[in-house]
């Protein structure tokens, strides 16, 4: 997924399974303490600023933190599962103003931002 303004790319996120390597147990392995989470699940599980995570509980996902906060590269970074259900849909509707989708169907273009 992509974050544009202008044609410019501001922030991007991808989504893997953790049936394979993934970022936590590959790249960050220190941001999570014990086992690295594995397996088929509706879970999502996102490295971010501890900051962030208020934005995340304003929107009524449910978090789990893997560890304590480890600054990389100058910044403070924290692993986290977060869950959602039809309530976070709701508060991310209601925040948003609408129910329009967000979502680009570019099939018919191809992936063109994958080659930049």
């Amino acid at each position: 997924m992509l974050y544009t303004e202008r044609g410019k790319v501001l922030g991007y996120q991808r989504m893997l399974p953790t049936t394979h390597p993934y970022l936590l147990s590959e790249v960050m392995p220190g941001l999570g303490e014990g086992e690295h989470p594995v397996g088929a699940h509706t879970e999502l599980i996102i490295e971010t600023s501890p900051t962030g995570l208020l934005r995340m509980v304003l929107l009524h996902f449910r978090l789990m933190q893997l560890g304590l906060p480890r600054t990389m590269e100058g910044q403070d970074i924290i692993a986290v599962i977060i869950s959602f259900d039809s309530r976070t849909l709701a508060r991310l509707y209601e925040t948003r103003g609408t129910k329009k989708t967000v979502t680009l169907d570019n099939t018919a273009h191809g992936p063109a931002l994958l080659h930049a």
